[in-house]
């Protein structure tokens, strides 16, 4: 739980649904032209993400192009879940597999 101050980015995804009690919320601080704003992503229900494969897939994806090969489990709960499905996606043989059949085609 963390205590997020009422802006007008919360205001508009509240009015359009989001932000629902059990729902899997990411906000982070953007800057446009210097100013701070907060850019709200709701990935809707918690529980029914940690099913998600393909949300996973595509996550474990952008830690890898980042150079982010591990996630350890440090968190209990839902959180410590979480953190579990992404290392073991990380972890996926069949994704290693793929990546190394896509660096043996780029070489000379």
């Amino acid at each position: 739980m963390h205590l997020i101050y009422h802006t007008s980015a919360i205001e508009e995804a509240r009015e359009q649904g989001k932000l629902a009690v059990q729902n899997f919320i990411r906000i982070e601080k953007r800057f446009a032209k210097k100013k701070p704003t907060l850019h709200v992503d709701d990935l809707g229900n918690a529980n029914a993400l940690l099913q998600n494969s393909s949300y996973f897939h595509k996550e474990a994806e952008l830690l890898l192009r980042r150079g982010i090969r591990d996630v350890q489990p440090v968190w209990g709960g839902w959180l410590g879940q979480y953190q579990a499905k992404l290392q073991t996606e990380l972890l996926n043989p069949d994704r290693r597999k793929r990546e190394n059949a896509g660096r043996a085609g780029h070489s000379t």
